[in-house]
């Protein structure tokens, strides 16, 4: 078990505490072993950026939702490429807010927060998969960015998000390398006065890979319920695989 599920483990009989708390935490160790088939690392470093904008209408909005929901394919991009040189982009830490980076300043949009997102941001990185990981599914994970988020691995298209709120992932597996380098690339869009509030830009949340079983864990997918009946406690868990549907166990 990782030290994540462990931690998780611990705060849910904290938070739930006495009978139904140990019960809850252990319905949840139950269901750790479909979580043990998922290998995650962070995606902090070895990121650039542009702002610089290339490719036309194919990125109007009404194009960017027909990818993103699979109505269309985009054109081929020059930043796309793996062997395109990025050079001359400005290396990143993720999570990266591109509105910061130009300061404040007070003759700006006050839903920007008076800062200057901009309305595209690209970013690239090298992604090394060991040979070992053949024959497993390889995932792009992002917990959030702003937005109309478009995905490549070594030039090919493989999805996004259009939503800024909430986490997502896309499959990279087809066109994955594995044992050699691959080159990722996302491009996202800020949306002028799309809220009353500051809502950033870019890949502003932590971003992961993740290397799973073919049967595995679907994110977000685990529910736990609880029922407490004087000193009796029932606790039900449910979560779905990706492969074998969803499954279920009781404990009382």
């Amino acid at each position: 078990m990782t030290t994540e599920k462990a931690i998780c483990i611990s705060m849910l009989g904290r938070v739930a505490g006495g009978v139904q708390g140990a019960l809850a935490a252990t319905a949840l160790l139950s269901a750790s072993v479909a979580f043990a088939a998922v290998d995650r690392v962070r995606l902090a470093e070895g990121w650039r950026t542009t702002t610089e904008e290339r490719g036309g209408r194919q990125f109007t909005f009404d194009n960017m939702e027909a990818c993103l929901d699979g109505r269309r394919q985009p054109q081929q991009h020059a930043f796309t490429a793996p062997d395109f040189d990025d050079s001359a982009w400005k290396p990143v830490r993720v999570p990266h807010d591109r509105g910061l980076d130009r300061g404040f300043a007070c003759d700006r949009l006050t839903q920007d927060g008076a800062t200057d997102p901009q309305r595209v941001g690209w970013y690239r990185r090298a992604l090394d998969v060991p040979a070992s990981a053949k024959g497993r599914r390889v995932f792009f994970e992002c917990d959030g960015a702003m937005s109309f988020s478009m995905v490549w691995i070594n030039g090919h298209f493989v999805g996004g998000w259009p939503y800024g709120y909430s986490p997502w992932r896309v499959e990279l597996t087809p066109h994955v390398d594995f044992g050699g380098t691959n080159v990722l690339a996302v491009r996202t869009a800020h949306v002028p006065e799309s809220a009353r509030f500051y809502v950033g830009g870019g890949l502003q949340r932590n971003c992961w890979l993740a290397i799973c079983d073919d049967d595995h864990l679907v994110p977000g997918s685990v529910a736990i319920r609880t029922k407490l009946d004087g000193r009796n406690a029932e606790v039900s868990v449910s979560y779905e695989m990706s492969r074998s549907g969803r499954k279920s166990r009781r404990f009382e």
